[in-house]
């Protein structure tokens, strides 16, 4: 055997440390990698599923919420509907005189604060009184409705219910239902649309 000299030493030494430093950064390194990783992984897995369940239950309690307002909505529209159709018979006697058409109409405005706009036709769509919660009109300002879906399906005796759009005059959501107006003998003698 060959003596080493103690530079030798060191540099066995150092060289060994070196060795047992880069297997423990390895060991350390791949139970990271084999630990830490997978936990990551599997989290992120996880959260997407439970995004997905939290999602689906948002969406279904939202569509019955939905639900119960349509079903809502479709209740009071019929008993709207019901008291227009009421109102329009009281209307068929005071057809000539606008005056009266005002003054009832102003009757039916003051039965539901959620009523905006209450307009009488005559048979041919010429608006004989239009009366407005948040405007005041003119007699200059009353023109015709003969050309509406609206008018066309209660002049022949049809209630007509529309699309929701926004008022003109409110700025607010508003459903137009028009009824039409009966003579004696059931004969179309105009239309009564509310806002």
């Amino acid at each position: 055997l060959i003596p080493m000299k103690r530079d030798e030493k060191s540099l066995i030494l150092t060289l060994r440390q070196a060795v047992k430093r880069g297997i423990a950064r390895n060991v350390v390194i791949l139970l990271f990698m084999f630990g830490f990783v997978p936990l990551v992984i599997l989290t992120c897995v996880f959260f997407g599923f439970y995004f997905k369940s939290q999602v689906r239950s948002i969406t279904n309690v939202q569509g019955e919420i939905a639900e119960k307002i349509s079903v809502g909505m479709t209740s009071y529209l019929e008993k709207t509907k019901g008291q227009f159709q009421y109102f329009a018979r009281l209307l068929h006697p005071l057809m000539d005189d606008p005056e009266k058409l005002k003054s009832l109409a102003y009757e039916l405005m003051d039965q539901g604060p959620e009523y905006d706009m209450v307009v009488v036709a005559d048979v041919k769509g010429h608006e004989q009184c239009k009366i407005s919660r948040y405007y005041t009109l003119t007699p200059a300002e009353l023109g015709s409705i003969a050309s509406s879906p609206a008018f066309r399906s209660a002049s022949k005796g049809r209630t007509h219910i529309s699309q929701m759009k926004v008022s003109p005059f409110s700025r607010l959501p508003e459903v137009l239902i028009t009824v039409p107006i009966h003579d004696e003998r059931r004969h179309p003698n105009g239309v009564l649309s509310v806002g």
